[in-house]
């Protein structure tokens, strides 16, 4: 299943499937320091993932220990928190420990899970001339027997002859048992009422949440039930419980919705606009109140900071540290020097340069950090908006592409570990097209498409015109964004060669998000994150998505596209679906072009080497805050014995 695509701010420097990761842990009988290992091969599928494998000391086992605050990293603040409204990997990362979820998967089986729910049920619907029946489904003869949603013990089931079915929709109805005595961070009770509201909020067309809108829409009801809450899905949904896990965002209804009795400001009248506005203005967007294992003290452009939250449900899945500090900073130097000084404890902005070189081979990282780098499902790309003249023609896009060395760029910046993808699923999952093949570096080729879509230096400046014209673009990158702007001026310099006058503009995060969201741009610099084993494209690539505020930047509005996804979306057989997004992914390479794809980049990461008790994972994004810890002995700690 997916794992929601999740908008970096140009990151990387929901059966089996495969994948690249770092290998099985060596053990060695000496507990002296040992060099780092290397991520070995590609391994298939799901499975137990090493603890503390770059550790220097990693064949000495360490006891955890409580307390002590772990300091991370994030080049870009969210300017929201609320996952609702904003499609953003850096807020996702925080809410892992911020907040819960219906169901989460386990980190290492990938499996799902309860996490606010104790158990699930899932039903189907049977579909005929004079309505709809919910429950378990069977066929018998010529009849097909209906086991009714909470029929008493011993009911017998309704037969209804094969004649009268239209359709039978499978696991179209979901029962979830909900925790009890969970308890907000503000101390408030969580009930259904929460879980509702925040499906709700999609049906409420002033709401600015255009990018999860699609999917909370696949719902078509929901409804108290005694202990739990019931869902009703139109149709069958391939990943319907990747939607409760990795989706859909629950919101505290008594701080988010206006028309609750015990919202402060309570209306029971309250317009659509006025609900909306109480949850696009809420302060909780950033001052957040949710259910996990931390609680947020602090939300300011220095970063987010949170402590353990003392009443979290399920102790056992507490975090050991008392603190957790997201540091911002915005400019990769500028975290490195913070690194040396003893100001952060993890970061993954280390450039190829830094990683490869004396930087990280001093005495002041090594007597203090280890370094390594993992692999997640996760890609750079350039999104086109072709929605521009210049760039609606599919032959500009593609001499565009053409353009451009990216074998130079990726031993320039990853040392030749990184891959070059060509569509949006996970490399090494097995919903990836690999038949397909990359454009290549080719200025010659370039020079032809342009000229064959009317760009040709005319006037013998050097540059592409047309229509008195000059071929001029413009690309929005983050300020500070070391791999960002590497790329950014060797592009620069390759798409003048071409004729091609590329202007770079940095911006800060916040504005950056707004104009691409506005669809104020010719070209972006961003990434996405993407599920080991598959994404839903309905949210990148499908029409719906490309109005303002959705994730398909780039614009793509093509009927085979959106009867694709659709038909992929009600697939459940996986091997029938994956050759689905194949061939999507073959079409929008081939016949679409939206991106300039870059590259599927290792994540090369510095660690305090006082941490202990980490794991790295496939699934984003990639670590669990809350398993690391310092330990037993380290000063401010305290033991976990009780």
């Amino acid at each position: 299943m997916k794992l929601l695509l999740a908008l970096a701010c140009g990151l990387f420097g929901a059966g089996s499937l495969l994948m690249l990761g770092p290998g099985s842990l060596r053990s060695t009988a000496s507990t002296q320091e040992s060099a780092a290992p290397k991520a070995e091969g590609e391994r298939l599928g799901p499975g137990p993932e090493p603890v503390d494998l770059w550790h220097p000391q990693r064949a000495t086992p360490a006891e955890p220990a409580f307390g002590g605050t772990l300091t991370v990293h994030v080049e870009a603040l969210p300017p929201s928190l609320n996952a609702a409204l904003l499609n953003s990997t850096n807020a996702r990362n925080a809410l892992h420990e911020l907040h819960a979820t219906l169901v989460r998967r386990d980190w290492e089986s990938w499996e799902y899970e309860p996490e606010l729910t104790t158990s699930w049920e899932v039903a189907d619907t049977l579909v005929r001339a004079d309505g709809r029946l919910y429950g378990r489904i069977e066929e018998a003869g010529e009849n097909v027997l209906v086991s009714a949603l909470d029929a008493q013990p011993g009911a017998a089931p309704i037969a209804v002859p094969k004649s009268a079915v239209e359709r039978i929709e499978r696991g179209t109805v979901v029962t979830f048992a909900l925790r009890q005595g969970v308890h907000w961070h503000d101390g408030h009770p969580f009930d259904a009422d929460d879980v509702i509201f925040s499906w709700q909020i999609a049906n409420n067309p002033e709401v600015r949440c255009e990018w999860v809108r699609p999917y909370l829409k696949k719902i078509t009801r929901a409804e108290k039930v005694a202990g739990g809450v019931r869902f009703f899905f139109e149709e069958q949904y391939f990943n319907s419980f990747g939607l409760f896990a990795d989706t859909f965002c629950i919101l505290p209804r008594h701080l988010y919705d206006l028309r609750d009795p015990e919202h402060a400001q309570h209306r029971s009248d309250a317009s659509d606009a006025e609900c909306a506005k109480a949850i696009h203005e809420n302060p909780c967007n950033t001052q957040w109140v949710g259910l996990g294992p931390y609680k947020l003290t602090s939300y300011s452009q220095q970063g987010i900071e949170a402590v353990r939250f003392d009443g979290f449900f399920e102790p056992a899945q507490g975090g050991y540290v008392d603190k957790l500090v997201w540091r911002h900073i915005s400019n990769d130097e500028a975290a490195f020097q913070a690194l040396l000084n003893g100001q952060l404890d993890f970061t993954l902005r280390i450039t190829s340069e830094q990683y490869f070189g004396d930087a990280t081979a001093q005495e002041a990282f090594t007597r203090t950090y280890c370094k390594g780098y993992f692999y997640l499902g996760a890609f750079n790309y350039i999104p086109w908006n072709m929605r521009r003249p210049k760039l609606a023609d599919l032959r500009v896009r593609q001499a565009l592409a053409h353009a451009m060395d990216m074998e130079a760029f990726v031993q320039t910046v990853a040392h030749g570990l990184a891959k070059l993808p060509t569509g949006p699923q996970c490399y090494f999952g097995p919903s990836y097209e690999h038949g397909v093949q990359r454009l290549e570096f080719d200025l010659a080729r370039s020079e032809e498409l342009f000229a064959a879509a009317g760009w040709y230096d005319r006037d013998g400046d050097g540059v592409l015109d047309k229509d008195g014209q000059a071929f001029e673009l413009e690309m929005l990158i983050q300020s500070g964004n070391t791999s960002a702007g590497t790329f950014a001026r060797m592009y620069q310099e390759s798409l003048a060669r071409a004729g091609v006058r590329l202007i770079v503009t940095q911006v800060d995060n916040a504005t950056y998000f707004q104009r691409i969201n506005e669809r104020d741009f010719d070209a972006g610099h961003a990434g996405w994150s993407v599920d080991v084993s598959e994404n839903d494209p309905l949210q990148l690539w499908h029409s719906r998505s490309a109005v303002s505020g959705g994730s398909n930047h780039a614009g793509v509005i093509d009927s085979k596209v959106d009867a694709l996804i659709e038909r992929g979306g009600r697939e459940l057989d996986d091997e029938k679906r994956w050759a689905m997004w194949r061939e999507l992914h073959r079409y929008l390479y081939e016949e679409v072009q939206p991106y300039l794809y870059r590259e599927a980049p290792p994540r090369k990461f510095a660690l305090n080497r006082a941490v202990r008790g980490v794991q790295f994972f496939k699934l984003t994004p990639g670590y669990s805050l809350r398993r690391w810890y310092y330990p037993a002995g380290t000063p401010g700690t305290r033991s976990t014995r009780g």
